[in-house]
C-alpha cells in the first residue's frame, strides 16, 4: 500500500511499466478508482497490492478533503493465526515443599568435597549437584505442557 507517483489509469509508458512489473510478481492491483483529486484531475497514485487477493475481505478509500488531496485506502484481511505447538517443559512444584525437611536434608549433606577441592569450577559443580540431589528428592522433576506462550510477542 503507497503512494506510487504513478497514475495507473492513464495508459502511459510508466503505467505499462509499473503493470509488467506487478505481472512479472505475481502481484495484483486491488483498487481501480482515482485515490488523488485536484481540480480537473482525479488521479490513481495510491495503490493497494496485493499477492493473495483472495486474503482480501475488504478493501475500500475514503474521501479526506478536510486535510489532504489523497484518498484515505485501507484493507482488511483474513489471516488464520497459526495455534501454537504445545511445548512440554520440566519445572519443580516448590510450593508444595515441606520448609522443614528441606532444612534437615540441607544439613545432612557432607560438605567435606566442596571444602578438599581446590579448583573454583569444581566446587561449584559440587555444591550444586548436592543441592539438586536435595531437590530431586524432595521436588521431582515433572513434565508440564504448556499451551500458550507466556508473551505472544517473543519467540525463540
Amino acid at each position: 500500500m503507497g503512494d506510487l507517483n504513478n497514475c495507473m489509469i492513464q495508459k502511459t509508458s510508466r503505467s505499462k511499466l509499473m503493470n509488467n512489473l506487478l505481472e512479472s510478481y505475481n502481484l495484483k492491483l486491488i483498487n481501480r478508482k482515482p485515490t488523488h483529486h485536484i481540480h480537473n484531475s482525479n488521479t490513481l497514485l495510491d495503490l493497494l497490492i496485493t499477492s493473495v487477493p483472495s486474503k482480501v475481505v475488504v478493501s475500500a478509500q475514503q474521501h479526506a478533503y478536510q486535510f489532504s488531496h489523497h484518498d484515505l485506502i485501507y484493507a482488511a484481511f483474513k489471516f488464520k493465526c497459526p495455534k501454537p505447538i504445545p511445548r512440554v517443559i520440566e519445572c519443580r512444584d516448590l510450593k508444595r515443599v515441606d520448609q522443614t525437611l528441606l532444612i534437615q536434608a540441607t544439613r545432612t549433606i557432607c560438605w567435606e568435597s566442596v571444602y578438599k577441592t581446590d579448583s573454583l569450577d569444581e566446587k561449584v559443580k559440587i555444591f550444586s549437584d548436592k543441592i539438586l540431589e536435595v531437590y530431586d528428592r524432595l521436588a521431582p522433576l515433572k513434565a508440564v505442557r504448556v499451551r500458550h506462550p507466556p508473551c505472544p510477542w517473543l519467540t525463540d
